[in-house]
């Protein structure tokens, strides 16, 4: 498996359409993110998406 691009800790994580998302949370110096990534399990490999409008850590995703 793949590394994420960012050390992450207490962020969220959702499963849509066979790639999983991973949402804000603290990284490395404890510092919040606002940065998001998708992972594919087709390419073993991690992207970055579109950012959060604001640092969160802490949280919830749910996918419908």
């Amino acid at each position: 498996l793949a590394s994420m691009g960012t050390v992450r800790e207490r962020h969220a994580s959702a499963a849509v359409r066979g790639k999983l998302y991973v949402f804000g949370g603290y990284g490395a110096a404890m510092e919040r993110l606002s940065t998001a990534e998708v992972y594919d399990p087709a390419s073993d490999s991690w992207a970055p998406v579109t950012s959060l409008t604001s640092a969160r850590n802490s949280l919830v995703a749910v996918a419908l």
